[in-house]
């Protein structure tokens, strides 16, 4: 006990007070010396007296990621956000050097999440810019802005901006996933994605795929623009577009002012993917343009019989006619399309529907007849359709084909006769 008694008064005795307590207090942080710092608090060190540098104890113990010495420091009330002459915060330090449970110690001692060195850049830039997604997202989970304004007109990117420069994969994902916006414009006049093209050949492909296909998401269009990009991507059979645009609730069945819908549309183009989107989607099949035109009718009018079997896949009315009283049958087999005529008929189709007849509008066989499709007046000869039948006009098919005339195929004449 006299021992213990002596070495305790010489610890005392030995104690630095003053300027010399200071400086020891610097050093035991630089060298994570747990016991003297406390030692050196308990004889009241400046615990905010800063270097030249401006670099306070807390600075240093946040260096060298002393997370014990820092804890201490905090506790005897050392200002957490005392920078150094650059404007270094500790938190900015520690992002910087990647050291997370330091940036939570600060952040769980109410540091400036915000508060840039004099150059503009924030902690998040740092951290991004450093590649440490973990410190990336402990900052947004605190609320760190991902686009500052003071940044900004310091002529400092976003942190975005500079995770795509740097080719940091994980912080392009941590950030696009906090909903950093992928089109802002940094002071240099570039998007996220031209800054990871200017990083050169050392960024990764992938940050460059992240960036595109967040800034596709952020151009596509809601409301109202929504439903006509849905128009102009059908129209230009634009599978990918179609898509996007269903996922984010465009009108799929909202007509344009000639009645068109999407599904039209995609049908006018042929363009089956877009079709099979757009049924999934609970696109009306029947729904017609402002002169009747069904989705099927236009696909047998221009001869799409696989568009056309996709459309009756998805229950599409086989007789729905135009107002002008012709179904897709009988437009069919006027334009010439045997396939769809027979694809048609599989279905379904009336041959000499009532309708159409008080429509004063003749058969099928009459109007194939007429315009001298062989291969269809045999389709339809083949079905049953009656080669009697007598049209609004008074003539049975094959008086429709003598009345059409020269440019009818003898052979037309002889199958009806």
């Amino acid at each position: 006990e006299v021992i213990s008694l002596i070495s305790e008064a010489e610890v005392e005795a030995r104690r630095p007070t003053g300027e010399a307590s200071t400086l020891a207090l610097y050093n035991a942080c630089q060298e994570a010396d747990v016991k003297s710092v406390q030692l050196l608090l308990e004889s009241k060190a400046a615990v905010n007296q800063p270097q030249a540098s401006g670099k306070t104890a807390l600075t240093i113990a946040t260096e060298q990621g002393a997370m014990g010495c820092m804890q201490l420091l905090i506790d005897a009330s050392a200002a957490v956000d005392l920078a150094t002459n650059d404007g270094e915060t500790p938190l900015f330090i520690a992002c910087a050097k990647g050291q997370t449970e330091c940036a939570r110690l600060l952040l769980s001692a109410r540091a400036s999440v915000e508060q840039p060195r004099h150059s503009g850049e924030h902690p998040l830039w740092i951290a991004a810019e450093q590649g440490h997604s973990d410190c990336v997202r402990l900052l947004v989970a605190a609320g760190a802005t991902l686009a500052p304004r003071a940044a900004h007109e310091a002529g400092v990117g976003t942190p975005l901006h500079i995770a795509c420069h740097m080719g940091r994969t994980d912080c392009v994902r941590e950030l696009l996933g906090a909903n950093a916006d992928p089109l802002h414009i940094c002071p240099l006049g570039w998007t996220p994605r031209r800054a990871g093209i200017e990083g050169g050949p050392s960024v990764p492909s992938e940050v460059i795929s992240l960036i595109s296909e967040a800034e596709v998401e952020a151009r596509r269009p809601t409301g109202e623009a929504s439903t006509l990009a849905l128009y102009n991507a059908c129209q230009e059979a634009d599978v990918k577009s179609v898509q996007l645009l269903l996922e984010s609730k465009a009108a799929v069945n909202q007509p344009q002012a000639s009645g068109k819908t999407a599904l039209t549309i995609a049908t006018e183009q042929g363009a089956m993917g877009c079709m099979q989107l757009l049924i999934d989607a609970s696109a009306a099949v029947d729904l017609a343009t402002n002169d009747g035109e069904t989705p099927l009718f236009i696909a047998c009018a221009k001869g799409q019989t696989e568009c056309a079997r996709l459309l009756l896949s998805a229950r599409a009315s086989v007789e729905q006619p135009r107002h002008s009283g012709e179904h897709p049958l009988w437009i069919a087999a006027e334009q010439g399309h045997s396939d769809c005529v027979r694809l048609l008929v599989a279905a379904g189709a009336t041959l000499a529907p009532r309708a159409a007849h008080e429509a004063g509008v003749g058969t099928p066989l009459h109007i194939a007849c007429h315009m001298g499709r062989t291969d269809c007046v045999r389709e339809l000869l083949g079905a049953n359709a009656d080669p009697l039948h007598i049209c609004p006009l008074g003539w049975t098919p094959r008086r429709a084909g003598i009345e059409g005339g020269p440019s009818v195929p003898s052979e037309v004449i002889s199958l009806i006769s």
